[in-house]
């Protein structure tokens, strides 16, 4: 988001991390002048505005990955057939609906192996309401017996409280080891869900 974008949409400021796009672990932050003037300085006094939330040397490595992040988005709107000036809104959109297919996929497989538990909504109809990202346990198994046995098997999964240790006590999962994480992105398709499913129905079986 320019500064231009800031000031036309009528926002104050907008903060982002590269991590949550596939970038470096660095902040940007876009903010209108009246704000600017009014925030304290974390640098020397005589430092302009631009600058004054700066600790130092700008992190010139992660600019350039985030600048390649960008990139590679907008190489996948021009494979996706997408011309328009500012892509992105377009992009996301069709990634969006994609990954809901493949979430649609991974579930429909999940609920049908037994003693697979799913945590959070299964319902087709309210799927606009979660993320490409399920939450399962295996009766018998362990979460981390779980993970390291797809692991084994080729797909990368996490296991454990995922950074939200209360949830996790609140579904009474919190001493049996939490949950596993299956991450789902634009870059998967349903063939390998499929093995997914397989290789986990392998695990659970035994």
């Amino acid at each position: 988001m320019s500064r231009t974008d800031v000031h036309r949409d009528g926002v104050d400021a907008f903060f982002c991390s590269g991590y949550k796009f596939f970038g470096a672990h660095m902040g940007f932050a876009a903010c209108a002048e009246w704000l600017l003037d009014r925030l304290p300085s974390l640098n020397h006094f005589f430092v302009g505005n631009g600058f004054k939330l700066e600790l130092g040397m700008q992190n010139f490595e992660g600019l350039a990955a985030t600048e390649g992040v960008l990139r590679y988005f907008s190489d996948l709107a021009k494979e996706l057939g997408i011309n328009a000036r500012d892509p992105y809104d377009e992009l996301f959109d069709a990634v969006v609906a994609y990954e809901r297919v493949l979430s649609e996929h991974l579930l429909d497989g999940l609920l049908e192996i037994d003693g697979v538990h799913v945590y959070g909504i299964t319902d087709p109809g309210r799927f606009d309401m979660r993320t490409p990202t399920v939450a399962f346990t295996v009766d018998g198994h362990s979460p981390e017996r779980v993970a390291l046995g797809l692991g084994e098997r080729g797909f990368g999964v996490n296991h454990g409280h995922m950074y939200s240790p209360r949830a996790i006590d609140w579904l009474g999962l919190a001493d049996s080891g939490g949950v596993v994480r299956a991450s789902l992105c634009h870059y998967n398709n349903t063939d390998e869900i499929s093995r997914f499913h397989a290789a986990l129905a392998r695990i659970a079986s035994v």
